[in-house]
């Protein structure tokens, strides 16, 4: 039995609430439906909640996730997915 808890007490899965989580970096895949994106080896899911913010802070279109940008996510980390809330476009450092 104890083997079994140590099993079940880790990973995506077993997280008892919702919870936010940060991350930042550039995009490496994005699909063609927009539907999730993956930074720094991570899936992002992407819903009709999701607001995006261009380098000013202005309301920016979903269709300016592009590979290899850089960007800023709060998601929710539900217990299947990281569900993104908002998600900011950076510059990167020195352009």
């Amino acid at each position: 039995i104890a083997f079994v808890l140590i099993l079940n007490g880790t990973g995506f899965s077993q997280t008892k609430k919702n919870e936010v989580f940060s991350l930042s970096g550039r995009i490496t895949t994005i699909s063609n439906d927009y539907k999730f994106m993956i930074v720094d080896q991570v899936k992002i899911t992407i819903t009709g909640s999701t607001k995006l913010f261009d380098e000013r802070g202005n309301l920016a279109s979903i269709t300016n996730l592009k590979k290899g940008i850089f960007v800023s996510i709060e998601a929710l980390k539900t217990r299947n997915a990281l569900i993104a809330e908002k998600i900011d476009l950076k510059k990167p450092k020195g352009v």
